[in-house]
Formats: structure tokens, C-alpha cells, sequence
């Protein structure tokens, strides 16, 4: 082994002792030796080790980073600071005060949802962790790892020459304010917020780019924003139960999400983390298929299986090894090809209903959860800014980052008198499109008003959720004609 691989091995098992203490807990163990087995012929030790130095000696981890979609699945990554402080082990509880930590092997949750436990070994509170994502459908596929780090524009300066001065002696190619390292098996990409700004159709990179510019606007960092369920985490939870807490978040909610909602429920960070594994990472899986089955109450919302671990759950549960259910899951992800006559006839054996097959084969791709994952952390986080933090951070940050001219939307419009007629008419003429349903007519309304309240175009913001949208889509229409 060499040098720089026994530092990455020693420094990954150091901070998972400090953590669970000694002897390690076997899911700890087994996932630390299962990952370390996987990149043990790559290259990539070394990019994860000084990017790990790089971070720390700029005083950033990666808890106060957006990370979108790369490095959530593997616990390495977790360990040594690289993966948005997302836990990637099955769900569980640790203490932190002696370490004691208890699996609670429940697939169908995420530790962040488990309720409020102390410890039995000393009493304190312990902490729910845990997404249960699988490493192989995570950032590295047995051959390739990826890490890839939005940052604010000064932090992106600090970050690119901390790199130079560590040496970074990969190959190095510069494009408008982006770096990226290569390998022959390892990719590391830095991006600031000015290209994210400029990549409108990544939804993702905007939506982080609002939380980077409300950790500055509020002074509450990414990393302090709580996930478990708590008293501080109640007004986030309450508002996913009403059904209206994506107002705002447009880049997140489209109208696929506004039909998926209308039958699936949202109680917690698990049930986002699902919705988002049906409206952004899978095709097939929703209309047609799922929606289905719990209009028919085949099955419950969290027996539905959107994303490859539940698949892959849900064969071993039957019966299969896991060699034999990775690579039936792997089928739909690698081919989108459908069972075939003789592992139809397999499955029956194993008692796997005639529905789970059915919902396989309509499926034409599902995504890994840690794609699932990092969505619902960025919109939790910005549900978080918007109920609990300051509502008008929330939407100075949107407008920041949103292609909307206020001022000269308000150059359109009669004056304030006529407002709240006019907000509609506003939205789709600077924005090019038709607001034919009321919770878009909504949302608009309510970007817009907060928008002028912050210009100070207006000297109050007016509450529209107490305006029935309907009602003003009528005379908005009648106005029109």
C-alpha cells in the first residue's frame, strides 16, 4: 500500500473512531472496508485527501457548501469532510457524548425522521442519522468518482489558490471562473456562483446559488440549519403537510411536482426525498404506474419503490443474495431492459408480487437516492431561510439569482392601487409564459409582491395566499379582454 493510500485509510478510520468509537460498529466496519475495496486501484486518495487540506485550511467544510448530486453515496467522502455532511449509512442513532450508536435497519426511512431517543448508556439526546444510500449507485461506479463544490466567488479565489500551492499537479483546465482537475478515474470540479448564475437550465446550480447568497444575507450558514424532528424543524414539517410550501421555489416545482402532490403526501424530509426521486430522477415511474397503485390502494406511499435502493431492498427482503439483486437492478439502470419471461417466473418464486414487476417494467429509469437526497437537503434548506430565518432574505436571495427586471415590471403596471390586478399580467409578459392554473398564478403573485415590498416600490407586502387566485385570474382576464 502507499503512503498516500495508508494516510487516506488511516485518516478515514480515525474520524469514523471519533465518531462511534472503538470497536467500530459492523455497518460502519463493513461500509468503510466495502468503499476502500472499491477505490483501491483508482487515483483518487490523493484528489480526496488535498482536497480535504484544501477546504480545512480555507476554514470551509463542506456542510456550508452546496454539493449537487456527486459524492453523497460514498461514507468516505462523509468522513473526511466532502459530501455536504450527508450520511450515507443506513438509519440510526448515535450519541455524542459516548458514542453509543444503535442501527435501526428500517429501509424505509431516513435517520433524520426517527423519533427523539436518549441514550441508554448516558442519557443524553442522540442523534438521528442516515439516508441509507448504496455506494454502487452513488458517486463511483466501480471505476469513476466525482466531487463537485459550488462556491461563492471569493471562497472560489481562496479555494483555486490553495489548490496551486498544494501542487495539484493533475491536468488543469480553466474556463470563465471554472476549474477542473482531471485523472484518469477521479474528476474534481469547483464552480463559482457566476457560472451558475449563467447555467439557467440547471435548476440545481440557482437553487444553490439562493442558498450561498442567503447564508451571506442572514449570517445562518448551511451547515447550522437542522434536519431531526425538533421543535426548530417544526414550522419546515408543518408547512410540507399544507401543501404549499414550494411558493418561491419554482426551479424545484414544476407542474409534473404540483400532479405528483396531488396524491403523494409530505410529512418529513423522507417523504421530499422521495418526491424527488419520482419528479427529477426517474422516468416511467410516476403516471401510468405509480400514481396507480395508490389510487387503488395497492400499496401504501412508503412501499413505493422510486429509486434503485428500494429495488434493491426489496429483493433482498424477498429472498435474493446481493450479488444477484444488485445486478437485477443494475438492468433497469444500465439498459432500462424490462424482466425477462424466465426472471419473472424467479421473482414468482420468491414471492414477489405481480404489481413490483409490473411497476420494474413500466420504469424506463430510476435514479440513485443520493441524487434524491441532495434536492431535498437544498429545498429543506430553503424551506428552512423562508419560514423560520426571514422571509425577506428569502426573496431579496431569489431575486438575486432569478432573471426578473422589478423595475421595469413596475413601469407596467398602474401603480400600487392596481397591484394585485396587474401582478399576474406582469409576471407573464416579463417572463414569457401563461399562468393557466392557480397555485402558479400564485406563486408568482407572491414573488412579485415580496419583490416590490424589498425595492420599495410598495410600503407593504401584501399577504396573497388570503386572495382567492381564481377570483383575480377571472378579472385578470377580463381586463385582458
Amino acid at each position: 500500500m502507499s503512503d498516500i493510500s495508508q494516510r487516506f485509510t488511516h485518516q478515514v478510520r480515525n474520524r469514523a473512531v471519533e465518531l462511534y468509537g472503538e470497536p467500530l460498529p459492523k455497518d460502519v466496519h463493513d461500509r468503510i472496508a466495502e468503499e476502500l475495496e472499491f477505490i483501491a486501484d483508482s487515483k483518487v486518495y490523493e484528489m480526496m485527501l488535498i482536497t480535504a487540506d484544501v477546504f480545512k485550511g480555507i476554514g470551509l467544510v463542506t456542510e456550508d457548501i452546496p454539493v449537487v448530486g456527486y459524492c453523497e453515496g460514498f461514507y468516505v467522502a462523509y468522513l473526511l469532510g466532502l459530501n455536504g455532511g450527508i450520511n450515507p449509512l443506513p438509519p440510526h442513532y448515535r450519541c455524542t457524548h459516548c458514542k453509543h450508536s444503535e442501527f435501526e435497519h428500517r429501509n424505509s426511512r431516513v435517520g433524520m425522521d426517527l423519533p427523539e431517543k436518549y441514550c441508554p448508556v448516558c442519557g443524553n439526546l442522540m442523534m438521528g442519522e442516515g439516508f441509507n444510500i448504496l455506494p454502487q449507485w452513488g458517486c463511483l461506479y466501480k471505476q469513476y468518482y466525482s466531487l463537485c463544490y459550488l462556491l461563492n466567488t471569493d471562497t472560489f479565489s481562496a479555494a483555486i489558490e490553495a489548490f496551486r500551492k498544494a501542487g495539484f499537479t493533475w491536468n488543469i483546465r480553466e474556463e470563465a471562473n471554472a476549474v477542473i482537475y482531471f485523472s484518469d478515474r477521479a474528476e474534481l470540479r469547483l464552480l463559482s456562483t457566476q457560472i451558475a448564475q449563467q447555467s439557467s437550465t440547471r435548476s440545481e446550480w440557482q437553487i444553490a446559488t439562493q442558498l450561498l447568497r442567503l447564508s451571506d444575507l442572514t449570517g445562518v450558514r448551511l451547515g447550522q440549519i437542522p434536519f431531526n424532528n425538533s421543535s426548530d424543524t417544526l414550522a419546515v414539517r408543518n408547512v410540507l403537510r399544507q401543501g404549499n410550501a414550494f411558493i418561491g421555489i419554482q426551479s424545484l416545482m414544476d407542474k409534473f411536482t404540483e400532479k405528483v402532490l396531488m396524491h403523494f403526501r409530505l410529512n418529513g424530509l423522507y417523504d421530499l426525498v422521495r418526491l424527488f426521486g419520482i419528479c427529477r430522477h426517474g422516468i416511467g415511474v410516476w403516471f401510468g404506474n405509480e400514481e396507480l397503485l395508490l389510487k387503488n390502494g395497492t400499496i401504501t406511499q412508503d412501499e413505493l419503490p422510486v429509486c434503485l435502493e428500494d429495488i434493491f431492498e426489496y429483493l433482498q427482503k424477498a429472498g435474493f443474495d446481493k450479488t444477484t439483486a444488485i445486478a437485477l437492478t443494475e438492468q433497469r439502470k444500465r439498459t432500462g431492459e424490462r424482466f425477462s419471461a424466465e426472471q419473472e417466473n424467479t421473482l414468482r418464486s420468491h414471492g414477489v408480487p405481480r404489481w413490483f414487476i409490473s411497476t420494474y417494467n413500466k420504469a424506463f429509469e430510476m435514479g440513485a437516492r443520493s441524487r434524491a437526497v441532495s434536492d431535498a437537503i437544498m429545498a429543506w434548506r430553503l424551506l428552512y431561510y423562508k419560514f423560520c430565518v426571514n422571509l425577506g432574505a428569502f426573496y431579496q436571495a431569489y431575486l438575486d439569482t432569478a432573471d426578473i427586471n422589478l423595475e421595469r415590471c413596475w413601469s407596467i403596471s398602474n401603480g400600487e392601487r392596481d397591484l394585485a390586478l396587474d401582478l399576474e399580467g406582469i409576471y407573464r409578459n416579463q417572463n414569457g409564459c401563461c399562468l393557466k392554473d392557480e397555485y402558479t398564478l400564485l406563486m408568482a403573485k407572491e414573488i412579485m409582491e415580496q419583490g416590490f415590498a424589498l425595492r420599495g416600490l410598495v410600503r407593504r407586502a401584501i399577504d396573497f395566499r388570503q386572495i382567492d387566485p381564481s377570483k383575480e385570474w377571472t378579472q385578470n382576464r377580463e381586463r385582458s379582454a
